[in-house]
């Protein structure tokens, strides 16, 4: 008899109770998997301290709905990383977890916008659904971003996107911020 695979949402209680690195799989219509330290687990979204484990570098935070979370599993790879993070003093992170609420997109993307984060908000179920830079009004139903086109220039106009299309948002990557750092006025004000 084989055994009875765990359910992905106590697999992933038992990563953020170990301080686990681990590979989070997702339901197969998201290919890419994430490597990182889940830290906390809302109603409906799961905050994850993402690695790259191609540098062996921490690279700022991913947040992801726990309903699309196919798999945790814990791999050789994973050990030795966090083995090498700990040697370079890179873990535990000095930085403290961010204090955000996991309930809904509307909790997490109003803290995100008082703490004035730039992120990447994504809806990859739809194309053309990337964003990336600085949000501006988290409603009801949607969020405004500012967006930074693929040439590097803030866009006048802001997007609305739905909270029901967004699969995953991240923050505090070196991509993110560098990215919105060196990008230039395109007929607007550069946000704040």
């Amino acid at each position: 008899m084989s055994p009875v695979a765990e359910s992905p949402r106590k697999s992933l209680a038992a990563a953020i109770a170990d301080g686990r690195l681990v590979r989070i799989d997702r339901h197969p219509q998201y290919e890419e998997p994430i490597d990182g330290i889940p830290l906390a687990m809302g109603r409906a979204l799961l905050l994850v301290h993402v690695i790259n484990p191609d540098l062996l570098l921490p690279d700022g935070w991913a947040v992801l709905r726990v309903k699309d979370v196919a798999a945790v599993r814990s791999r050789a790879w994973d050990g030795f990383v966090a083995g090498v993070l700990v040697e370079e003093r890179l873990l535990p992170d000095p930085l403290p977890v961010p204090d955000l609420r996991l309930g809904a997109w509307a909790q997490l993307l109003a803290d995100l916008h008082a703490r004035g984060e730039r992120v990447s908000v994504e809806c990859e179920e739809a194309k053309d659904g990337f964003f990336i830079g600085a949000l501006h009004t988290a409603g009801r139903d949607e969020v405004e971003i500012q967006h930074v086109d693929a040439g590097g220039r803030w866009e006048y106009e802001s997007w609305w996107i739905r909270y029901r299309d967004i699969t995953r948002v991240r923050f505090g990557s070196r991509y993110i911020e560098v990215f919105c750092r060196y990008a230039v006025d395109s007929l607007g004000p550069v946000p704040g």
